[in-house]
């Protein structure tokens, strides 16, 4: 039950987080219904990663300046810097699979995400981050309790379901950033370093096919 519980929540976390904050909020690639749109942001909501308009904020400024100074994520790191050797090329690595959060300019919400500004039911999903991802961590406790009746299934509930699914789908969709901006092959040529990695597309829901 555990399993199915993260295979469920994965399955819908990254879901949420490649065709909902991705595909659909920042990059505006296709139309939905609006009950579609408050799932998928909800779903995206549940990674942990940071509320709708946060994520799609620091989307669009990384693409504004993909692979460059201002690049938020970027494994030339922070300000970017030619990778001449092993250590810089690792310290790379660690900075857009995670270290960049520590510490990075914020974009500004006015100017990056005014068209779901525009949204006061969207917006009103968007300030219960919080909640959502308790909601995540709390949920799978839950059903794994009421379906074995004892508390030791809600605690694995929430291990399985909740923060382990967190952290994996976390380094996962981070590997877009680290592993797909340096390993793997280019079919276009770009003015970025992104690549494709049909290894890691599979745990990420097509992600990773990323040139």
């Amino acid at each position: 039950i555990e399993c199915l519980l993260f295979l469920t929540g994965w399955f819908a976390t990254c879901l949420g987080v490649s065709v909902g904050f991705h595909r659909l909020f920042t990059h505006k690639a296709f139309k939905t219904f609006t009950w579609i749109e408050g799932t998928l942001a909800i779903f995206g909501m549940l990674a942990g990663g940071g509320s709708l308009v946060s994520w799609v904020g620091i989307h669009r400024r990384h693409h504004e300046k993909s692979d460059s100074e201002g690049d938020p994520h970027s494994p030339l790191g922070s300000p970017p810097a030619e990778r001449k050797t092993w250590r810089s090329w690792i310290v790379g690595m660690i900075h857009a699979q995670g270290g960049w959060m520590r510490r990075h300019e914020y974009p500004n919400p006015q100017f990056y995400t005014r068209d779901l500004s525009r949204k006061p039911w969207l917006m009103a999903i968007n300030r219960r981050y919080h909640w959502w991802v308790f909601i995540g961590l709390i949920l799978p406790g839950i059903v794994n309790g009421l379906l074995e009746w004892n508390w030791f299934a809600v605690l694995r509930g929430m291990y399985f379901g909740g923060l382990l699914r967190i952290v994996l789908v976390h380094h996962a969709i981070s590997s877009i950033n680290s592993i797909c901006h340096g390993v793997g092959w280019r079919r276009y040529t770009t003015d970025d370093l992104s690549t494709n990695c049909w290894w890691l597309a599979i745990p990420t829901v097509g992600e990773a096919w990323h040139n």
